[in-house]
């Protein structure tokens, strides 16, 4: 691997004492070290090794070729060029030369397992935990919408450190989408430098670019170890093949068959009135049969993600989690369906599979029912999108809602669509309320704990910590008010929803 005279300095650093490598060059066209012979001539791209009696080799040259470093062990001398280094003390050239080669293997090494993880196929994942014993710092590869690709952690807990879901790194991710240094240097080339907003998160970057516009960024965190300025052609290195596997990954999310799926799954989404019989023979013909099971999953971004329109990164990674899917971006959101026979797996391995995904970038997630055949493909949408939406409503602290757990809210929220919840409900158990509210009883709580208690009288003058005949004077007096002796089975499903029904309409009002 091509090495800088810079960068080979400040590795010798660790070993010898050397001058600041500021001075070197900072380009790496270095190849391979030698040793300086008498009458030798010199050639371009070495690292030459010297002591003070070989020196006399250098002069014709007026010191050594441009693209070459000299490292001289002992004294300097009168000779003056930028691209030697003397070292202050005595040491054997052997000695010298020894520790240039196993610098030169190690990064030799790097470049050849990542060529070799490369063409196998790999993931970024991989290539990031390769490089790590060579940066020994924090890798992550993150969307112009931070989200997160790939990434490799030099430190225990650093994802939830740097990039977890609590308050703190979302202010973080925040303050960065309104920073206007963040979009200064969104367009910039080569490695360059982004100073810190919380402990371990200056970083080293690297944007990748597609049609001249930058969509990815390779950042290597400052958190295990200082980050070394001459250091940067490594990781643009490392950027560089990982561009080539994100732009394979995009061109594969788009291949002949998938985009064929896609526009037909993107026509399910536009046209309410698509023909599904239609439909259902071309999925048949792409190989998604009406025998195969399939679930929608609703991803719904943030302000911030939508305001940067960079979605791409999330559906290439929804493409690249699963092996049978079909990932859109619809309505400022993005909506993907499984095809869960094809990818032989369950709706908990679905999940698992998303939810450190959902929690790192801070996405709501809705899932639908797993239905087998194409004739309810938009309505599996319709369910995923009312998972995100009641879900994040009713628990805001979740952020992986499967429309199973919203199903009965969903059906109380049906039934108000049209009339308010208290045009809906019991009619006399709006009395019951009065008569609390006017006499000072508590005919709506006691009849509420019958009904959760099975109509179970003992059961209910115990949760009320009341003795049983009172329990039993205040159900007589409920069953006058309603003019029912809460026997019918209807009725008391109905009492059951219309509780509901208020509580919906009371927070409705609270907001």
């Amino acid at each position: 691997m091509k090495l800088s005279a810079a960068f080979i300095v400040e590795q010798l650093k660790k070993n010898y004492d050397v001058p600041d490598p500021n001075g070197f060059s900072t380009n790496p066209c270095l190849i391979r070290p030698s040793f300086v012979f008498p009458d030798m001539k010199l050639e371009d791209y070495t690292v030459y090794v010297a002591d003070e009696a070989s020196l006399n080799i250098f002069e014709p040259y007026g010191g050594i070729p441009e693209h070459c470093l000299a490292v001289v062990s002992g004294s300097k001398t009168n000779l003056k060029a930028s691209n030697i280094c003397f070292l202050n003390e005595s040491h054997s050239p052997l000695t010298i030369f020894s520790k240039i080669q196993k610098i030169f293997e190690t990064y030799d090494n790097w470049q050849e397992n990542l060529f070799d993880a490369y063409l196998k196929g790999k993931t970024i994942n991989e290539l990031l935990s390769i490089s790590l014993p060579i940066f020994n710092n924090s890798l992550t590869v993150v969307g112009m919408d931070f989200t997160i690709v790939a990434s490799a952690y030099a430190l225990p807990n650093r994802r939830e450190d740097i990039f977890g879901s609590s308050e703190a790194t979302l202010s973080v991710v925040t303050d960065l989408k309104n920073n206007e240094l963040y979009y200064k240097v969104r367009e910039l080339d080569g490695a360059f430098y982004f100073p810190s907003y919380m402990p371990g998160m200056a970083s080293l970057c690297v944007n990748m670019k597609q049609h001249g516009k930058t969509t990815y960024r390779l950042l290597m965190l400052e958190d295990s170890r200082p980050i070394k300025k001459h250091e940067g052609f490594l990781l643009e290195f490392l950027a560089l093949i990982i561009q080539h596997i994100l732009n394979h990954n995009l061109v594969e999310s788009f291949s002949s068959n998938n985009k064929v799926i896609y526009e037909i799954l993107e026509s399910v989404l536009t046209n309410k009135l698509a023909d599904y019989v239609d439909v259902s023979n071309k999925l048949n013909n792409e190989g998604w049969l009406p025998s195969h099971e399939y679930v929608c999953v609703y991803l719904e971004l943030t302000n911030l993600d939508k305001k940067n329109e960079t979605y791409n990164p999330i559906i290439s990674y929804m493409n690249n989690i699963f092996s049978n899917c079909c990932a859109i971006f619809y309505n400022g959101n993005v909506v993907n369906y499984v095809n869960m026979t094809l990818s032989k797996i369950c709706t908990d391995e679905l999940i698992e599979r998303i939810r450190d995904f959902t929690y790192d970038n801070n996405l709501c997630a809705g899932i639908s029912r797993k239905m087998t055949g194409h004739m309810s493909l938009r309505r599996q949408y319709k369910q995923a999108l009312n998972a995100a939406t009641i879900g994040s409503s009713k628990s805001p602290q979740k952020l992986i809602h499967y429309f199973n757990d919203i199903s009965f809210d969903y059906i109380l929220l049906q039934s108000t669509r049209s009339l308010p919840g208290y045009m809906v409900c019991h009619e006399k158990l709006l009395l019951l309320k009065h008569n609390d509210k006017t006499k000072g009883t508590e005919y709506m709580n006691t009849l509420k704990t019958f009904l959760d208690n099975r109509c179970n009288v003992l059961q209910t003058a115990n949760k009320l910590f009341i003795h049983r005949s009172t329990m039993l004077y205040r159900l007589e007096k409920i069953k006058e008010i309603l003019d029912s002796d809460l026997k019918d089975p209807d009725e008391l499903l109905y009492l059951m929803l219309s509780f509901r029904l208020i509580d919906l309409e009371e927070a409705k009002n609270n907001l």
